[in-house]
Order: structure tokens, then C-alpha cells, then sequence
């Protein structure tokens, strides 16, 4: 499931930077919760969420502003659903929460059931950008669909995680056990990313991947690449075969 918060706010305006905004939301409704630990943690492997945030009727964009219509939903996806219920339970606190140059005046919260995967194959759409770092020879580097180890890569760093989440968090993730995916076809588009007053380098548009049922579902949720819990990588469902 995922949480689906449409927030209207006193400003149209927001900074191409604006994923660190929803981070610090992110971090204040699970604050005082069982999840504080999880989202606070400063481990460099992603965290089991992500969330992505779109703007409303688009004006303008700038290489530093987003003008909008004053609305906007930020979605928050994880395979861990009490974490999704806890966020959802104290979502109204956000009210008159100060955002970009303004502050949030209005809300509407809900709770949304992912489209279940019921085949092997599936076509996903990439919400606002995604990002893939590796590191070699103690170096980290970015990897983007034009590499030639990009697949290898996205393979690797995806396995990587599930594993590190299977160590840290067995309840939710342990059903999981066949992890082997091909990377059938992909369309993507390289892009940098406005980040904390620095640009990282990623890539956005829709692949198919071929896996098991369980694993694609839990791609559907947790996201692909990188810093998800950062507002990258999160996913939509456009076609299964």
C-alpha cells in the first residue's frame, strides 16, 4: 500500500531542491513511532520506502524554481504497511506545517492498494527520476542507462538491498526468496537532478522487468536504484504480460 497525501498550500512556488522538504515531513510523522530508528537511520543503504511528489498544473520551470497551482500529492510507498497505517494516523499534524515559502493549509489523506502483479513480466514507470551508484576501487561513481554495466549494475545494487532488508527487518521481508530478474527492455532518458544544492545524475522513463511475482511486487513498492528513501525511484504500474 501506499500513502496518498494531497496538500494545497499558501505558496506557488517550490525549489527545484525540494525533495529534502518531504524528507523532513517524512521524519517528523514518524517521529515517537516504532519506525523513528528506521527513518532517522544514517546507514547508507536506502531505507524500505520512497515517495515521490507531483505538482499540480505546472507553470514554469526554472533551473531553481517550480511554479504550480498551489497543490500537490506526495506519495509515500513501502512493503511494510503498519509503517504506511503509523504515517497515515498522523498526517493531520502536518497542517500548518511551513513548506517552501509558504505553509500547507489544507490536506487530504488516503491510503492506496498497490495493482497487484499477477505475472512474471512487468512494464514500470519511473516517478520524476531515478539514480544508480556503484563503487569501485573505492570510488563512487554514477551509472546511467548509455553504461555498459548499467543492467549488471541495477541487478546488483537491487539484490544488494533486498538482502541487507531480509538481515534488518526478517518480518517483512523474509517471504522473499528468489531474487534473479532480467532487465527485458528499457527506455530511458539521462537527467540531473537538482539534490541538497548539488546535482546527482539519474535517469527516468519506463522498463519491463522479468521476475518472480513476489519480487516484482516488492519492486512495485520499494522502488528501484538508490536513495529512495530520498524521493527517488518510485514506480508505477503500466502493463504486465
Amino acid at each position: 500500500m501506499y500513502l496518498k497525501i494531497k496538500i494545497e498550500t499558501t505558496s506557488n512556488t517550490a525549489p527545484t531542491d525540494y525533495r529534502r522538504h518531504f524528507m523532513y515531513i517524512i521524519k517528523s510523522l514518524a517521529k515517537g513511532t516504532k519506525f523513528e530508528d528506521m527513518v532517522l537511520s544514517r546507514e547508507r543503504l536506502s531505507k524500505p520506502y520512497t515517495f515521490s511528489v507531483e505538482f499540480l498544473e505546472l507553470d514554469k520551470i526554472t533551473s531553481d524554481e517550480i511554479t504550480y497551482s498551489s497543490s500537490l500529492v506526495f506519495q509515500i510507498s513501502s512493503p511494510i504497511s503498519e509503517f504506511i497505517e503509523v504515517l497515515a494516523s498522523k498526517a493531520p499534524t502536518i497542517n500548518g506545517m511551513k513548506l517552501f515559502r509558504g505553509e500547507i493549509k489544507n490536506i487530504d489523506v488516503s491510503i492506496q492498494p498497490h495493482e497487484e502483479i499477477t505475472s512474471n513480466s512487468a512494464t514500470f514507470k519511473i516517478l520524476g527520476g531515478a539514480v544508480l551508484i556503484r563503487n569501485k576501487k573505492g570510488k563512487d561513481y554514477y551509472v546511467l542507462p548509455f553504461d555498459e554495466d548499467f543492467e549488471d549494475s541495477f541487478k546488483y545494487l537491487l539484490r544488494v538491498k533486498i538482502n541487507h532488508f531480509k538481515d534488518t527487518y526478517p518480518y517483512y521481508f523474509d517471504e522473499i526468496k528468489d531474487l534473479n530478474l532480467e532487465l527485458v527492455d528499457y527506455d530511458l532518458t539521462t537527467m540531473a537532478i537538482k539534490h541538497y544544492g548539488g546535482y546527482v545524475k539519474g535517469f527516468r522513463g519506463k522498463m519491463t522487468i522479468k521476475a518472480s511475482r513476489e519480487l516484482l511486487n516488492l519492486i512495485h513498492k520499494l522502488g528501484v536504484g538508490v536513495r529512495t528513501s530520498q524521493g527517488f525511484g518510485m514506480v508505477r504500474v503500466l502493463s504486465m504480460k
